[in-house]
């Protein structure tokens, strides 16, 4: 399951149902468990027979859960029994120790009762005999699954942001800042546009950075959008997210993260860190404010920037870009290297402080925590989230 899980994420989200894997998921996302097996508790889904008799579940077809007959007494009223309520509560109640210090209840809940005849590892009983399988399989799927979307530390709604990665593709630099925003607040969200686009089907991290930038290059500008929008589509549908949701992109990123602002209406604000302006035709369309970041040393896109401005002030579209003197192209990359050049970690400093204050205004209720993730940290790259094959 695990083997066949691996290639089911990159290749097949949405393409390909399997009810394991996309129950696996929910908890990563903040939605709770469709199936009843995976809940806390059951007693939801009942059994009826051609006689009209009801049974608490179609794993407990017998005398001692028969609830009723739907001939002589309501649906609705037999769900909500004592009984039936106490049937349920059961497959949470009853749990042994070692479920309930086991650290992927939250995915498992112990899976069906119906299973559970064997003991604990201390001699209890009521530990179901999947057990060992399915904790492999759940802690084996648990990072990938994570790494879908990552969520600010706290219950109350939250903004969305999609983070458009550079044209080095998913890296575990683009991985690490989508962090940084989902512990500043924001239901972040990374999605690798190069899912499903190399020649073998595999994570573009496999390719050296020269291979996914001649791929990132060639990627179809109206599939590129189209990734985005079910990003964006995605986080808004989200229970913990507040409805607003704005984009960051970074060099290639960054110019497409402006070109989304001009095919996406309904976003709460773009910014964009060191990328080109969009065609000026275009630009009439933005609804957003849209916020610049620029390096001082980077002739190229500084250049961009003042024609950029003239456009937009034209069609009446609020730009509001800031130029980072002494900083480098990348500067937000680079200034997170504890090695890296002093004026990039100060660009990077000031501009989390400007995000800060650009929150504050449009009254996103994002805490702010800027912090420097270690130079030494190398996890997995992040997987796509919302892409054109993938919803859950």
């Amino acid at each position: 399951m695990c083997t066949i899980f691996d290639e089911w994420i990159v290749r097949d989200v949405d393409r390909i149902a399997v009810q394991y894997f996309e129950e696996a998921a929910r908890p990563a996302a903040g939605l709770d468990h469709s199936l009843c097996i995976f809940r806390d508790t059951c007693g939801q889904i009942p059994t009826i027979e051609h006689n009209g008799d009801v049974f608490s579940c179609d794993h407990y077809v017998d005398r001692e859960h028969r609830i009723g007959n739907i001939q002589q007494t309501p649906l609705a009223e037999m769900l909500d029994s004592a009984e039936q309520r106490a049937f349920g509560d059961a497959k949470r109640d009853a749990l042994p120790r070692d479920c309930r210090e086991c650290d992927v209840l939250a995915m498992c809940h112990g899976h069906c009762p119906k299973y559970r005849f064997i003991s604990a590892s201390d001699g209890e009983p009521g530990l179901n005999y999947l057990c060992a399988g399915l904790k492999r399989f759940f802690r084996h799927s648990r990072e990938p699954l994570a790494r879908l979307v990552a969520k600010p530390p706290s219950t109350a709604k939250a903004p969305g942001i999609i983070v458009i990665h550079e044209i080095f593709g998913m890296t575990d630099w683009v991985q690490s800042v989508t962090d940084e925003f989902a512990a500043a607040g924001w239901i972040a969200i990374a999605p690798d546009l190069l899912t499903g686009m190399t020649p073998d089907g595999k994570p573009a991290r496999n390719l050296a950075m020269s291979a996914a930038g001649g791929m990132v290059r060639g990627l179809p500008p109206d599939q590129v959008t189209a990734d985005l929008n079910a990003c964006v589509d995605y986080v808004k549908g989200l229970p913990s997210c507040n409805g607003k949701v704005a984009v960051v992109g970074f060099s290639w990123g960054g110019s497409q993260c402006f070109r989304l602002a001009t095919n996406r209406k309904d976003l709460a604000a773009a910014f964009v860190f060191y990328g080109s302006g969009p065609d000026a035709a275009d630009i009439p369309r933005i609804q957003a404010p849209v916020y610049g970041f620029y390096a001082g040393n980077d002739a190229r896109i500084a250049a961009s920037v003042p024609p950029t401005q003239e456009q937009m002030k034209a069609a009446n579209k609020v730009f509001e870009p800031v130029t980072y003197e002494g900083a480098a192209h990348g500067f937000m990359r680079s200034g997170a290297d504890p090695s890296g050049p002093e004026a990039d970690k100060k660009a990077r400093e000031a501009a989390w402080v400007r995000l800060k204050s650009l929150a504050g205004n449009y009254k996103w209720t994002v805490a702010f925590t800027p912090r420097r993730p270690p130079a030494t940290r190398r996890r997995g790259a992040r997987q796509r989230s919302a892409h054109r094959r993938a919803t859950f």
